[in-house]
């Protein structure tokens, strides 16, 4: 599997680089720091970031996608936000629930099923991480808040033994 300490701000440029060229023409990546280091499973961790981005590209399709790493006193922050038409007010917590599709204009074909979600808030949450849904005044912000790789961290997603 793909397990150890990585980069979060080199995976993320990595996964950017293999979405379409219209879709990447329409992502700005900022790395806030030279290191975000987190342990666990890079190809996991790199699902939820392709997640995250596929969501915004088709749920705000002309907006600017602005993807973010940066070292945070509590860990390592993700934060993927777009300028689209957003969140209804209450919609917050429930986009993670299984096959949940706010917009009815999108078909399972266009849209995915409404597991993505769900899949990226349970991978995040066996990395000992949180992720979150804010709305914004034009838009959506996803955050990810994984912990700083350390190694006591690093030998228990290795070794399977706990801290």
């Amino acid at each position: 599997m793909g397990s150890g300490e990585f980069d979060l701000g080199d995976l993320l440029t990595d996964v950017v680089a293999r979405f379409p060229e219209p879709v990447q023409a329409n992502i700005v990546v900022n790395l806030e720091s030279n290191e975000a280091l987190v342990a666990g499973d890079r190809l996991r961790i790199g699902t939820v970031i392709r997640n995250l981005i596929d969501n915004a590209s088709k749920y705000a399709p002309d907006s600017t996608v602005r993807a973010t790493v940066s070292v945070q006193p509590d860990g390592i922050l993700l934060r993927v936000e777009d300028d689209g038409p957003g969140l209804p007010a209450g919609a917050e917590e429930i986009v993670f629930d299984r096959f949940m599709r706010l917009d009815d204009r999108l078909s399972r074909e266009t849209g995915g099923v409404g597991l993505g979600l769900t899949i990226s808030r349970g991978i995040v949450q066996a990395h000992g991480g949180l992720i979150t849904a804010r709305r914004l005044a034009k838009g959506v912000a996803f955050e990810v808040r994984l912990p700083a790789s350390d190694h006591e961290a690093l030998a228990h997603v290795l070794h399977g033994s706990t801290p």
